[in-house]
């Protein structure tokens, strides 16, 4: 409707209907980190995106393959992996948001991809080498922990550059 400069005259227009569609692709989740949970499971653990997002694409690679589909999840900011070998492969995770208007889909997070440990037993000690943690900036420490009598001890640390540990002075 319009109102002349004098304010005495109101003209009304016609009706017109329109429906608003969004274009906006939300941003990339983050990813906070994966975790290998056990011989068989990775935790992926990522922050909630923006409020028009609810669903999250969850992929998974192996080594240098292709990327995966896994899941799509609504609202959660979590997801376990099951049936993985996780002692002998290498994983790669990422994650897409969608938003609720138009389906529309963000660019895929930067993928993280977990420590996967190796060893090789040696005279009175062991050497633990590692694949470097991917997905963070950078690693500030690898803490070395050890099982005894069933509960997980810290027997010490290393720099975030170090992919290896010498545990010497094992009895035979």
């Amino acid at each position: 409707s319009a109102l002349d400069n004098a304010g005495k005259y109101l003209s009304y227009s016609d009706t017109v209907q329109l429906t608003p569609y969004d274009t906006i692709k939300p941003p990339a989740p983050v990813i906070k980190y994966a975790t290998v949970l056990n011989d068989s499971q990775i935790g992926l653990f990522w922050h909630k995106s923006i409020p028009k997002v609810k669903l999250y694409e969850i992929s998974m690679r192996t080594g240098n393959g292709v990327w995966q589909v896994k899941d799509t999840v609504k609202i959660d900011t979590s997801f376990i992996f099951s049936k993985l070998n996780t002692p002998d492969s290498v994983y790669d995770f990422r994650v897409l948001a969608i938003d609720s208007c138009a389906a529309n889909r963000s660019r895929p997070s930067v993928f993280h991809s977990p420590v996967q440990l190796g060893g090789k037993d040696q005279n009175l000690c062991n050497l633990l080498t590692w694949k470097r943690y991917e997905g963070w900036t950078g690693v500030d420490k690898y803490y070395i922990y050890q099982l005894v009598n069933n509960t997980w001890k810290l027997i010490d640390s290393v720099g975030g550059t170090t992919l290896s540990y010498l545990q010497s002075g094992l009895p035979c």
